[in-house]
């Protein structure tokens, strides 16, 4: 999940470009929740700030999971069939298949739709276990990538003891 509240990102701009680059990097089936005045569409400008991010996250295939008040939460598909469905030209287009998904350092921001893999999808669609278990059961894109269940399970173990250590730093977690 991503959560952006009153952070005061332009989303929209250029076409969505920084949508597009955290939606790259979240997982089939994640989440994007906003709060932001927007939401609210009381007056001119909210209008249309809220038109234009609707906008771009319908063209990334994105559907309202929940919306209260100020705050809007959107799914991102979790199989490539709602990117086949979308109206030849619709932009932003896909990425093409020689991009690689998991670059992560130097690389440019591009302005298209990173679908999941097609051996991914082809085997098992997202593969995911159903929330809340998918935040420590490892994803099937770990095999495309020769990543061990073991690694990811002991990742897993090490973020949580620093998740917990930092919400029990600032108070928020109970010592015990």
């Amino acid at each position: 999940m991503v959560h952006c509240s009153r952070c005061r990102i332009d989303w929209a701009q250029r076409d969505g470009i920084l949508l597009l680059e955290v939606d790259r990097l979240m997982r089939p089936g994640g989440y994007f929740t906003w709060s932001s005045p927007p939401a609210y569409k009381d007056d001119d400008e909210d209008r249309r700030v809220w038109k234009d991010m609707d906008s771009v996250a319908r063209r990334l295939c994105r559907s309202i999971a929940a919306k209260e008040g100020q705050t809007v939460i959107w799914v991102k598909p979790s199989t490539n069939e709602y990117y086949r469905k979308r109206p030849e030209g619709t932009d932003p287009p896909l990425c093409r298949t020689t991009d690689d998904p998991d670059a992560a350092w130097h690389v440019p921001i591009m302005a298209c739709i990173s679908p999941m893999s097609e051996y991914n999808e082809f085997v098992q669609g997202s593969g995911l276990m159903p929330w809340p278990k998918q935040l420590i059961s490892p994803p099937p894109r770990l095999q495309e990538l020769n990543i061990k269940a073991k690694t990811f399970q002991r990742d897993t173990t090490v973020w949580a003891t620093k998740g917990r250590f930092l919400l029990e730093a600032v108070g928020i977690a109970d010592r015990t």
